[in-house]
C-alpha cells in the first residue's frame, strides 16, 4: 500500500494543488502523509503537526493530546489521518475491513478514545470546514461527523461539500441535520475556485467588516421542474446562486428558495415568514412566471416591496416572454443588459455561465451599496 501511494501521487496531483491552500486543519481519510509533506515543505516557519487515529489502541485521544497542539491556529496547523497511516511500522493502525470499520465506529465515540479535543474545539468554533472525496451516502462518514460533534446546534457552522452527484435525499439529510452547504462542480474547477477565494479574501469590495445581520435573499422561481424550460430556469438559478455563495459564507447574505425547505416545515407559513423577512427578492423572469403558483409568489413579493421601501426586487431575465404583462416591474430594471436593453440569458447558450456571473456581479453591487450605507443596521 505504501509503495502504491508513493508511485501514484505526483507533484501535479490534486493533493499538490490542495496543499497550497492555507488550511489550519486537514482531516485526511487516505492512509498517507503526502498532503502533510507538501504543506510542510511550504510552511515558511509555521509549526506543523501530523498524527493519525490508531484503532488498535485504547487511548487515542490521550496520546494525541501529547502530540498535537492545544489550539490550532494559522501558525500551528495539523494534518490528522482519520483512518490510520500506511507505513510499515504503522500499517496495523489502518481501518480497512468492514469489521474494523464497525470496531472503529464504536471506539471513536468512547471517552478517551475519540477525536482529539483540539480538533473538535476547532471545528465547533464557527470555522468554515471543507470536506472533499468522501462517499457521503455511506454510514461511516455520518458516524465520523457525529464523533466530531457536527450538528445543526453548532451556531454558524459552515461546511462545504463537493456533491459528487449525491442524491437529493442524502443532500437533504446533511443540510437538515448538519447545515451543510453543497458546491457542485468538477473537482479541478472546485479546487481552482478555492484557490481564488483564498487569494482574494476580500470577496466583497467596498465592505470593511462583516455586517451584524446578513441580508436575506429569496429566489422566486419554479422549484419543482415539470418541463425542460423550467429545468433550465433552475439550472440558471443555481448558477447565479453558486456565484453568490462566497458572500453567503462570509455572512453578507443568506439565500433561500422554496426547494430548500425541510419536508417537516409548513409551506404556507414558511413562505409567509421568508417573504416578510426578505431584504431582496431575486425574480427569475421566465415562462414559469405564468404558472399560478409562481405568479402568486411574484405578486406577493411585489406587494411587500411596495409596502416596505427597504425591500428590493431584482428581476433577472432568463428567456423571452411577455415582459409588458408585468406592469409592476420597470423594464429598465431587468438584468443582464446590453446597451441598456435587457437581454435574456438563454439568448447566448454558449455564454450562460458568463451571463449568470454578470447577474451575480450586479446583485453583489446592490448588496454592497445596502450594507455600506450609514443607515444600515
Amino acid at each position: 500500500l505504501t509503495g502504491y501511494i508513493e508511485k501514484n501521487i505526483d507533484q501535479n496531483s490534486i493533493y499538490s494543488k490542495l496543499s497550497k491552500l492555507p488550511f489550519y486543519l486537514v482531516m485526511n481519510t487516505n492512509p498517507d502523509d503526502q498532503l502533510y509533506r507538501f504543506q510542510k515543505d511550504g510552511t515558511n516557519g509555521r509549526e506543523h503537526h501530523f498524527f493519525y487515529y490508531d484503532f488498535t489502541i485504547e487511548n487515542n485521544e490521550t496520546v494525541a493530546q501529547t502530540k498535537l497542539p492545544t489550539e490550532i491556529t494559522p501558525d500551528n496547523f495539523v494534518v490528522y489521518n482519520v483512518y490510520g497511516h500506511a507505513t510499515r511500522e504503522r500499517a496495523r493502525s489502518l481501518v480497512i475491513s468492514e469489521s474494523e470499520f464497525v470496531n472503529y465506529a464504536k471506539k471513536v465515540n468512547l471517552p478517551g478514545n475519540g477525536m482529539p479535543a483540539c480538533i473538535k474545539n476547532f471545528i465547533q468554533n464557527e470555522k468554515v470546514c471543507l470536506f472533499l472525496g468522501f462517499k457521503y451516502e455511506l454510514w461511516p462518514l455520518k458516524i465520523l461527523l457525529q464523533a466530531l460533534g457536527f450538528s445543526d446546534a453548532v451556531p454558524k457552522q459552515n461546511i462545504s461539500f463537493h456533491t459528487n452527484r449525491l442524491s437529493k435525499h442524502e443532500q437533504d439529510f446533511y443540510r437538515d441535520e448538519m447545515k451543510f452547504l453543497f458546491i457542485d462542480s468538477a473537482v479541478e474547477e472546485f479546487v481552482a475556485e478555492l484557490v481564488q477565494r483564498f487569494d482574494d479574501p476580500g470577496m466583497v469590495q467596498g465592505l470593511s467588516e462583516q455586517p451584524k445581520k446578513a441580508l436575506e435573499c429569496v429566489f422566486i422561481s419554479n422549484a419543482f421542474p415539470k418541463d425542460e424550460d423550467q429545468k433550465q430556469d433552475l439550472f440558471i438559478r443555481d448558477k447565479i446562486s453558486a456565484q453568490l455563495k462566497p458572500m453567503q459564507r462570509a455572512g453578507y447574505i443568506s439565500l433561500w428558495s422554496e426547494d430548500m425547505k425541510r419536508a417537516s416545515e409548513n409551506e404556507p407559513l414558511l413562505l409567509e415568514e421568508k417573504y416578510s423577512k426578505a431584504d431582496i427578492f431575486i425574480l427569475l423572469g421566465s415562462d414559469s412566471l405564468a404558472d399560478d403558483h409562481i405568479s402568486r409568489n411574484m405578486q406577493k413579493a411585489i406587494e411587500w416591496v411596495k409596502k416596505d421601501t427597504a425591500k428590493i426586487l431584482i428581476p433577472v431575465l432568463v428567456r423571452h416572454y411577455a415582459i409588458e404583462d408585468i406592469k409592476e416591474i420597470a423594464k429598465q430594471n431587468w438584468i443582464p443588459k446590453l446597451n441598456e436593453e435587457p437581454v435574456p440569458i438563454i439568448d447566448d447558450t454558449g455564454n450562460i455561465d458568463k451571463k449568470c456571473a454578470e447577474v451575480a456581479a450586479e446583485i453583489k453591487k446592490i448588496v454592497t451599496t445596502i450594507l455600506s450605507s450609514p443607515s444600515n443596521g
